[in-house]
């Protein structure tokens, strides 16, 4: 534990307007706490980096009860309690480089306290050694964004200045775009070469190559989902806590997920009367050669749909069914699957149930999506 850095000079008498005046029993005197209630040192205190225990003296004005004060602090590295008689003050090492302060009261109540500066020095900075790209994928689709700041990291993981530059190498702006940010966007098929450089001092580079594949997947973000359903309490969906919502299936979270009822089932007094299904709006005519599903994570054997036919309109009330035979989904297996289908430009989609696995009254999909091959 280290000492006090810094010898204060000083001593203030706080002064405070007005006195709190404390109602004791009948057979107690009155206790004032007065404007003067306490005395200590209160110039800034300062600390290494590496931290430690600081320790100040103080003294209270007669009368008052020891007992009653505590310490208060503004931050949660930085923390402050009574002991022997003395403030101590704990402050937890630090790795920011340009220091830390925190406010520390010592408090006999709401309208007596004290307040204190502890400044923690400077950290040295630790630079860069490596840089780690291990999480950057093979290859984005065409059109496809990926933010190079959530996949490419530096080593050490501590290290002072985290921030990555990117650029692309000559002849890359054929196949991607990179925004100022860092984010790369599929243009045309082929392989990009970008640049990467951290910002201190440590002069490491490296270069990511990624892939441009031909395959567009829609982009789901304005899409709108609806279904068949009309149950007894008005919605269309069957609730499980806080999902079985239509428009868990474009959220891109596999724990989320559209619940139906399966026909002949009930559950919960919903109860279902024919196969399900839901309608995708995406809002404009798009065109599309293969859908992808996702069954709910960690549902061996239950709720699972099992085929399905896909079917495109334009106006949301005629529909042609696109594919040429039912389309068959894997059970029990969990990774996204894809499925070819004939190519086909529409605004609406509607996903017509077939069959299901035994267990369960509900059906239930975790994604949908559709994309497009080149």
């Amino acid at each position: 534990m280290k000492n006090l850095m810094h010898i204060l000079t000083v001593t203030l008498s706080l002064l405070f307007t007005g006195s709190l005046f404390v109602a004791c029993d009948d057979d107690e005197k009155t206790v004032v706490v007065p404007d003067n209630w306490v005395t200590v040192k209160t110039d800034p205190m300062s600390i290494s980096y590496e931290g430690g225990t600081l320790s100040l003296d103080y003294e209270l004005a007669n009368g008052l009860d020891e007992r009653v004060v505590y310490v208060i602090s503004s931050e949660n590295w930085c923390s402050g309690y009574i002991e022997d008689g003395k403030m101590q003050i704990d402050v937890e090492p630090s790795e920011d480089i340009d220091g830390r302060a925190a406010k520390v009261f010592l408090t006999y109540d709401a309208g007596h306290q004290v307040e204190l500066v502890v400044n923690q020095e400077k950290a040295p900075v630790i630079l860069v050694t490596s840089i780690d790209k291990s999480a950057v994928p093979e290859g984005i689709n065409l059109e496809e964004t990926l933010d190079l700041n959530t996949v490419v990291k530096v080593l050490p993981a501590n290290a002072s200045y985290q921030d990555l530059r990117f650029t692309l190498a000559e002849g890359s702006e054929q196949y991607v775009s990179l925004s100022a940010a860092g984010v790369v966007t599929g243009r045309s098929v082929g392989t990009a070469q970008i640049n990467v450089s951290t910002t201190d001092e440590s002069g490491v580079k490296d270069v990511i190559t990624l892939k441009v594949k031909g395959d567009i997947i829609l982009n789901r973000t304005d899409w709108t989902v609806s279904t068949f359903a009309k149950y007894a309490n008005g919605q269309n969906y069957v609730t499980d806590n806080n999902t079985g919502k239509p428009e868990h299936i474009l959220d891109g979270k596999q724990n989320t997920y559209l619940s139906l009822i399966k026909p002949g089932k009930s559950m919960s007094g919903y109860v279902g009367t024919t196969d399900p299904n839901f309608t995708v709006d995406m809002q404009k005519e798009q065109t599309f050669n293969y859908f992808y599903w996702q069954h709910r994570k960690q549902n061996d054997g239950f709720l699972q749909v099992l085929s399905v036919d896909i079917y495109g309109s334009h106006d949301n009330q005629t529909f042609e069914k696109i594919n040429n035979a039912v389309v068959s989904i894997i059970p029990n297996l969990y990774d996204i699957q894809y499925f070819d289908i004939p190519e086909s430009t529409y605004r609406y989609v509607k996903v017509q149930y077939r069959s299901y696995s035994s267990g369960g009254s509900s059906a239930q999909v975790a994604e949908f999506g559709l994309g497009r091959k080149l």
